[in-house]
């Protein structure tokens, strides 16, 4: 019997940015609930807008999305913009869970210092539904 070993080096891109790190805060300022027949049902969608502050509460932007409910427990299907002044944008979708649990939800593109973002946001409710701390992970072309 042989083995064989077979190694490969992946190239890296020249001038790949490193990952960065920000936490922000959504901070709700309104909500539209649509009701397709069951209340609490799949399928409810919450149509949202906020603030986007630091962490002492100074605006840097607005956020605006979509969740739509999974299951009878409260997990969503979100889909969220997260516009940071003179920064640019960074679209995100996922699942977020019941609180008090923390999502991990996808980074999927980004515009002006965000064009070309990968990575993950980390979305922790802090004041019930009405403030979440977002954890962004994220590294651009």
């Amino acid at each position: 019997m042989y083995h064989v070993t077979i190694c490969a080096a992946l190239p890296v891109a020249a001038g790949a940015a490193a990952a960065e790190q920000l936490t922000l805060y959504s901070v709700a300022k309104g909500d539209h609930f649509v009701e397709l027949g069951q209340e609490g049902g799949a399928g409810n969608m919450t149509l949202w807008r906020s603030d986007i502050e630091d962490e002492q509460g100074g605006k840097l932007g607005t956020g605006a999305g979509v969740c739509t409910r999974l299951d009878a427990a409260g997990n969503h299907m979100c889909n969220l913009t997260i516009d940071h002044d003179g920064h640019g944008t960074l679209i995100v979708s996922g699942v977020q869970v019941v609180e008090p649990a923390t999502a991990t939800l996808t980074i999927v593109g980004g515009t002006g210092d965000y064009q070309g973002a990968t990575g993950t946001v980390g979305s922790t409710p802090v004041e019930d539904r009405a403030r979440f701390r977002y954890e962004i992970d994220y590294r651009t072309d």
